[in-house]
């Protein structure tokens, strides 16, 4: 299953999308975003957790832009490979 479909199955209304505060994407496999996917990710405005644990994403080109949401596996990761490296 793609992120765009699963984004869709989960709220094919798009008025309900700004009411979504949590979405866990986990192990749904894509190696990049697609612009379709940051464009219905981006319609999650209320948005301020999203997990994508497990999902092999290589980069964060396309990543949306949302106000509200942190990231804080970035600083993690880069941790973890300045340790192992």
């Amino acid at each position: 299953m793609s992120i765009e479909s699963y984004l869709n199955d989960l709220c094919p209304d798009k008025k309900d999308k700004p009411e979504v505060l949590e979405l866990v994407l986990d192990q749904i496999k894509t190696q990049e975003l697609s612009p379709k996917d940051k464009r219905i990710l981006e319609e999650f405005h209320g948005l301020f957790f999203l997990s994508m644990n497990d999902c092999g994403l290589r980069g964060l080109n396309n990543f949306p832009e949302l106000k509200e949401l942190e990231v804080v596996n970035k600083i993690l990761y880069i941790k973890l490979t300045f340790y192992l490296f």
